[in-house]
């Protein structure tokens, strides 16, 4: 098995004394695992770093296996997040839940919402405004969009009749506790 794709990397662990486990992020294959040789050493290091858009060949004997990568850079986005702190929670945040993403299964509409995220991180425009209101909202409403599209979320039919349940689930532990203290009292 060998596949390239582009891809943005979610995180990396060392693994050994110079290798790393790299988490990445890709349009085609989705959340993928695999092992870099080399990871853990000064020339690759600051390439595996969150938020990189890397190119990557992933080669294994059987599709069910680890697998290695071979990576080279393409935007080294993760040192502009340094100076700004909330790219760097961003960044962060985001990695976060994608992990929650079952590996190995594409999702090209959240890899090109977190594109355009991260690219929205690093606008000179947005960071020199600050976080506003209205910036917290509009990233609230893109999170329930991206959750959304991979159905964490349910639709709002869903929510309602799941709102409307839990409320008829508290009314009756509300009376059988009334029930119980009469019965007790007489």
């Amino acid at each position: 098995m060998q596949w390239t794709d582009e891809g943005i990397v979610l995180g990396s662990k060392r693994h050994g004394e110079a290798n790393a486990i790299l988490e990445l992020m890709t349009r085609a294959h989705g959340r993928h695992l695999g092992l870099v040789r080399g990871g853990a050493g000064s020339r690759l290091r600051p390439v595996l770093q969150p938020g990189n858009r890397i190119s990557s060949t992933w080669r294994a004997r059987l599709d069910e296996h680890l697998g290695h990568y071979a990576v080279e850079g393409l935007d080294a986005r993760a040192a502009s997040f340094l100076p700004v702190s909330h790219a760097l929670y961003g960044m962060t945040h985001l990695a976060a839940l994608c992990r929650l993403l079952p590996e190995r299964d594409p999702h090209p509409q959240i890899h090109a919402a977190l594109e355009g995220v991260l690219d929205a991180l690093l606008d000179p425009r947005r960071a020199a405004a600050g976080v506003s209101a209205r910036g917290a909202r509009s990233f609230a409403a893109g999170h329930r969009r991206w959750l959304r599209a991979d159905r964490f979320l349910p639709g709002a039919s869903r929510a309602r009749a799941a709102r409307a349940q839990l409320r008829r689930r508290t009314r009756e532990l509300y009376r059988r506790a009334r029930a119980r203290r009469s019965a007790a009292i007489e």
